[in-house]
């Protein structure tokens, strides 16, 4: 009975000890994926290139007036795809058993990296944006010198993309499937919390993710009622993004929390739901795709005789609020 115990209790240490220990930077990878995609599917003013809502699609693409799809990918996906503070708690991590150059090193290529990311997708939609353009010009050369050629009373074809019009009638069709899908994701991981309950190693990582997904949608909701309060500081502060400033600080903050506990604490469910919590809620409250998009936009436009300095003052102050605060939580555990 006492070596299943024992057994029992290395299978769910064995997930805090895999989260604790793991490789630095393990992030980056979806934190760079995320701010890629945010960038190319950006909207035209945010590349300047177009008016169109989505830069790299048609005029008449469906996507172009679905803006609750918009939201949900840009929000919704790229926001809980990257993740602030697992990046920065890995950091305070580090901190705390005294590598300080190499978390400073951690937090200099984490955010080149998701600014280089979040570069390139914006080149790469500007150039599919500009041949798109640039065919449709040749398109309007070509109509136009059709016309000279038409016998009169002779009109020219027209080929225009059919516009896709708004719903009047409740709830439009791709509102009904993302509830359907809604619901069946949630019940899905609803069982799976119900129904796992085999005492091996993978069933512990199974029921941290199970519980994860369920946190997730709560702290993507916290964000994107977070991300209103932008714009509203008044003065000479009305261009600090303060909504994702205090989602990314308080997400930061709140994996400090938890992995102090984890430090501290390894009871069974304690492990689970607290990993469950920081993986879930606090990765999802957290962005680095929409903290980089922020900071591209504080930037000057070429030519422009403003500094930088609104830019790496938003990028120091998220750094460094969130790692003291989290470092003031999580040191008391070493």
């Amino acid at each position: 009975r006492e070596r299943e115990k024992e057994r029992e209790s290395m299978c769910y240490v064995h997930v805090h000890a895999e989260h604790s220990t793991k490789p630095v930077l393990s992030d980056i990878p979806a934190n760079v994926l995320g701010s890629f995609f945010i960038g190319f599917f950006g909207t035209g003013a945010f590349l300047r290139v177009n008016n169109h809502n989505i830069a790299v699609f048609a005029a008449g693409n469906f996507m172009q007036d679905n803006t609750a799809l918009q939201l949900g990918f840009r929000t919704g996906y790229c926001g809980a795809l990257t993740t602030f503070s697992s990046w920065n708690v890995q950091m305070v991590q580090m901190i705390a058993s005294g590598r300080v150059v190499s978390a400073l090193w951690g937090y200099f290529a984490g955010a080149c990296l998701a600014m280089s990311s979040l570069y390139v997708g914006i080149a790469a939609a500007t150039a599919i944006a500009i041949v798109q353009q640039r065919a449709k010009e040749r398109q309007a050369q070509l109509s136009t010198g059709l016309n000279e050629q038409l016998l009169p009373g002779q009109q020219t074809p027209q080929f225009q993309l059919a516009q896709p019009q708004p719903s009047t009638d409740g709830l439009s069709r791709t509102d009904v499937v993302f509830a359907l899908l809604l619901l069946a994701m949630l019940a899905g991981l609803v069982t799976g919390c119900a129904v796992d309950t085999s005492e091996d190693e993978y069933a512990w990582h199974n029921r941290v993710f199970w519980f994860a997904g369920l946190f997730a949608p709560l702290g993507v909701l916290s964000r994107w009622k977070l991300g209103k309060l932008n714009g509203k500081l008044t003065g000479g502060w009305a261009w600090f993004p303060v909504g994702t400033f205090i989602a990314n600080v308080l997400a930061a903050t709140l994996d400090g929390v938890v992995a102090a506990v984890l430090n501290k604490n390894q009871d069974k469910w304690v492990v689970i739901l607290f990993s469950s919590f920081g993986a879930g809620y606090d990765g999802c409250l957290s962005t680095v795709s929409t903290w980089t998009t922020e900071i591209y936009k504080l930037l000057p436009l070429p030519g422009d005789q403003q500094t930088h300095f609104r830019a790496f003052f938003y990028l120091f102050a998220t750094l460094a609020v969130s790692c003291a605060l989290s470092e003031c939580v999580y040191a008391w555990t070493v």
